[in-house]
């Protein structure tokens, strides 16, 4: 997924952007163990960038409220 942030389109789905299995569990395990995230690499892979950083946020919102 090295992709210039200025190209990316954060409203597709990843696998639309290429993201393939390995990456989707190289992502969950980062979501899991940098924001506590708990996220399926199914729903990563049917998810936008925009959808998994509203989900980081609210993990992040819950767990400091």
């Amino acid at each position: 997924m090295m992709k210039n942030p200025q190209d990316m389109e954060i409203d597709k789905p990843l696998a639309s952007l290429d993201l393939d299995s390995l990456v989707g569990i190289e992502l969950r395990n980062w979501c899991r163990t940098q924001i506590g995230l708990e996220i399926s690499v199914l729903e990563i892979m049917q998810s936008t960038l925009t959808d998994i950083g509203r989900k980081g946020l609210e993990s992040l919102i819950a767990k400091h409220s």
